[in-house]
C-alpha cells in the first residue's frame, strides 16, 4: 500500500491480489516491497506501510473471503544478505504463505530456502533465469514435487502473449 490515490491505483488496475484458479486449485498471489527496497526509494516521494504488517492484513483478509489452496508472496524483499534476509523475516512473521518468490538482493538460489512450511525462491537478477517450481494434488492438499532454476537463452523461445503484455506496459513504466 502506498500514498497513491485510489484513483491512481485503479487506473493501473493495481489491486491488493489477484485469486487465481489452476486446475480445481485456487491460488492467492500478491506482492510487496520490503524494507530496505522502500529507504532506497524514498526519493520517490512514496511512502509504504510495513512490509509484515501488510503481508498479515493481505494474508488475513485473503483467507477470509477466498480461503484459497495456496497463497504465493511476489517480494522485493530479499534473501541471501544477512543484512536484507527481509523475506526469511516475513516467512517467520507470516507462516500462512505458502511460497514466496524472493527479489531485491539478486539471490540465486539452486534450491529453496525452507522456513517452517514456507519456501522462499529466487531467480537471481536481470532475467538471467526463470524458476519453475512444480507441484502436485495429494488428495486435495498441494505438495512440492520440484523447483528448477531454466536459464534465459536462445535455446528458450519467448511466449507471444507474455511478450505483448509487457509491451502494453512500457509506456506507463517509461
Amino acid at each position: 500500500k502506498s500514498n497513491l490515490t485510489l484513483n491512481t491505483l485503479s487506473e493501473l488496475n493495481i489491486r491488493d491480489y489477484s485469486i487465481v484458479t489452476k486446475g480445481n486449485f485456487s491460488i492467492a498471489v500478491f506482492g510487496i516491497l520490503g524494507r530496505d527496497a522502500v529507504e532506497l526509494s524514498s526519493a520517490s516521494g512514496l511512502t509504504f506501510d510495513d512490509y509484515i504488517d501488510t503481508a498479515k492484513n493481505t494474508v488475513t483478509e485473503i483467507k477470509k473471503l477466498h480461503s484459497p489452496d495456496l497463497i504465493v508472496c511476489l517480494s522485493h524483499g530479499g534473501t541471501g544478505d544477512a543484512v536484507k534476509d527481509e523475506d526469511i523475516e516475513l516467512a517467520k512473521e507470516v507462516p500462512d504463505i505458502d511460497v514466496i518468490i524472493s527479489g531485491h538482493t539478486h539471490s540465486f538460489l539452486r534450491s529453496p530456502l525452507r522456513v517452517n512450511d514456507t519456501m522462499i525462491a529466487s531467480c537471481g537478477e536481470y532475467g538471467e533465469y526463470i524458476g519453475r517450481i512444480i507441484l502436485s494434488d495429494n488428495n486435495g492438499k498441494i505438495e512440492f514435487d520440484s523447483y528448477e532454476l531454466i536459464p534465459i537463452n536462445d535455446t528458450v523461445k519467448p511466449d507471444d502473449d507474455t511478450q505483448i503484455f509487457i509491451e502494453s506496459l512500457k509506456g506507463n513504466i517509461d
